[in-house]
């Protein structure tokens, strides 16, 4: 009965959360009214409008977040999953306005680009056009929320029917020959020829420049480069290369071994196709982790922030090839670290305001992020898994199902969404604290 209550709090909390979403999402489309311009365009709209119909009976609108890559691409990948689309209708995806100045701004047009079968607007000029067909003809559209793609919506209300589990263990997209011809070219071209790990370190860039949103968990969240050199050496020790992923970033990097994508070579296609061939994914829980999650790479996540769903928005589709660390949680007052039993409350108690500074502040929490020797026997076990060399001695399976059993049950009990891979072996023998009552 407990349980059930608690489900029930928690959707109906999503469906509000929902709700004001998608009224956003109108206002988007038709509240803010029509430009002169656009007024004055209005009979050209409406004939192009009805050649459309001529071809298609129903239009489908879906509005995506296309500035975070957290949020979008899982989405797309539900969209392509979900059976029940209507394949003869016409699609068209919209970018949500999440830009400083309100023009739209795809964060990979690549990766829009790679599901095919949808009308994509990407100017502010063809928007125009959208806006018009919604707004005198609301009732042959079909309106869609990215958030009617939220995999972890689905996750707690679909408990039996779940569409993304069908996209386990298998690579969503697929290049064709003449693209992967180009990308190793250009691969060459930056001195890339065998095995790499793509590292991502989270900084400021990004948000401060391309979305609206103020990111109060900014400190918490980002890391710095030298807790990540110890175990670039010990990837070079491999004869692996280190690409530094990104779009957007604070400061390049000069460093032997690696190479710089992010500020000396980046484009929106190269970034899908580094995520495609790397050995595993290396560094910080953001939206980014998304790419490698669509073509099955392994993940070595650092510094989450939270124990039972994932730090960005989307928990999206983790099983059992990925590792991660969690970050401490430490009491001023007390001045003690949180056991995982009483991280995992306090995440009950806070609920989705856990990922927000104040329910820090107000327990008088402070989030400890991962030490380079955390990072590196994270590191050093990706490594050993991915080579097929790594055996599990009965100490270390014993100390994970312990912290499977405990982080279990706080998932029955609360309906939380949860990172399916297992924690860093290493970390656990040495915070076997961490697993107290």
């Amino acid at each position: 009965m407990k349980l059930a209550a608690k489900k029930i709090k928690q959707w109906m909390k999503q469906a509000v959360h929902d709700y004001y979403l998608l009224k956003h999402s109108r206002t988007y489309l038709i509240e803010q009214g029509f430009t002169k311009n656009e007024v004055a365009h209005h009979q050209q709209f409406e004939k192009r409008y009805q050649e459309l119909r001529k071809k298609y009976k129903r239009l489908y609108f879906h509005l995506i977040c296309a500035t975070a890559l957290g949020a979008y691409a899982p989405s797309l990948a539900l969209m392509k999953a979900d059976v029940r689309r209507d394949k003869k209708g016409f699609h068209v995806y919209i970018p949500l306005p999440l830009t400083k100045d309100n023009d739209i701004f795809i964060v990979n047009k690549a990766l829009l680009n790679s599901f095919p079968g949808y009308h994509i607007v990407m100017e502010l000029t063809e928007l125009s056009f959208w806006k018009y067909v919604y707004g005198h003809h609301k009732r042959e559209v079909k309106l869609n929320h990215f958030m009617d793609y939220h995999p972890g919506c689905h996750e707690q209300v679909y408990q039996k029917e779940v569409p993304y589990l069908s996209l386990y263990h298998k690579s969503i997209i697929q290049f064709d020959k003449t693209q992967v011809d180009q990308a190793e070219m250009m691969l060459k071209e930056m001195g890339i020829d065998d095995k790499y790990v793509c590292l991502f370190m989270r900084d400021n860039a990004y948000v401060s420049q391309k979305t609206k949103t103020i990111d109060s968990l900014a400190n918490m969240r980002n890391s710095s480069f030298t807790t990540y050199i110890d175990s670039i050496e010990s990837i070079k020790n491999e004869s692996m290369k280190i690409i530094r992923m990104g779009q957007l970033v604070e400061k390049s990097i000069e460093y032997t071994g690696l190479v710089d994508f992010a500020s000396r070579y980046y484009d929106d296609f190269l970034d899908l196709y580094l995520f495609s061939k790397c050995q595993f994914y290396l560094g910080d829980v953001s939206g980014i982790i998304a790419l490698p999650q669509l073509f099955h790479r392994p993940l070595a996540l650092c510094n989450c922030l939270n124990t039972s769903v994932s730090s960005d928005v989307f928990g999206p589709m983790f099983d059992d090839k990925d590792l991660y660390l969690p970050q401490l949680l430490y009491h001023r007052k007390e001045q003690r670290y949180l056991t995982l039993k009483e991280q995992l409350q306090f995440e009950e108690d806070f609920g989705v305001t856990a990922n927000k500074e104040n329910g820090y502040e107000q327990r008088g929490l402070i989030p400890i992020q991962n030490t380079a020797k955390d990072i590196l026997g994270l590191t050093t076990e990706m490594i050993g898994r991915i080579e097929g060399k790594y055996i599990y001695t009965t100490e270390e399976e014993a100390l994970q199902s312990k912290y499977h059993d405990i982080l279990m049950s706080f998932v029955i009990n609360n309906g939380f969404s949860y990172i399916r891979g297992r924690i860093g072996s290493k970390f656990l023998q040495e915070n076997q604290w961490y697993l107290e009552a």
